[in-house]
């Protein structure tokens, strides 16, 4: 059966997965680039690579924020802890390093159009992330509310 506990523990596993490949993929792009690898339908190797592997480091950083951000989030949720203003930072964190990476993407466009598309899903996500981030601040709001009324 499935229940809240496992749902928590494969958000948790996805999440050190990511985080596990972002490493990898970090660790294994320079050697990469030296074979050549096809980016929306283009081979970049060698001189090419030299914009992208910036772009891709640069990427990681708001991008591993956010990962460790959501990793904080699922192990405040493990301790009931959930409509709480920590969370809600954790959410902010989210939303703007969704946004810097869409950035990031949408300066990689040169590259290949891809990084466009990649850059308007990261805005969006990150506009979606302030949503959500607004409705836990404002349960954390009445639930601290409820609290202090007897």
């Amino acid at each position: 059966m499935w229940t809240r506990d496992r749902s928590v523990t494969l958000s948790v596993a996805c999440t050190v997965a990511m985080i596990a490949l972002m490493v990898l993929a970090g660790i294994a792009l320079p050697f990469a680039l030296q074979i050549g690898i096809k980016i929306g339908g283009t081979t970049v190797q060698g001189s090419q690579g030299v914009f992208l592997m910036p772009l891709y480091y640069c990427f990681c950083v708001p991008a591993l924020v956010a990962l460790v951000a959501t990793y904080r989030i699922l192990a405040n949720i493990r301790r009931d802890i959930v409509f709480d203003a920590s969370n809600v930072r954790m959410l902010r964190l989210i939303s703007w390093a969704a946004m810097a990476g869409g950035v990031v993407c949408v300066v990689g466009t040169p590259v290949s159009v891809a990084f466009l598309g990649i850059g308007l899903v990261c805005g969006f996500v990150g506009v979606i992330m302030r949503v959500v981030k607004n409705l836990i601040a404002a349960a954390a709001d009445l639930k601290a509310e409820n609290d202090l009324t007897i």
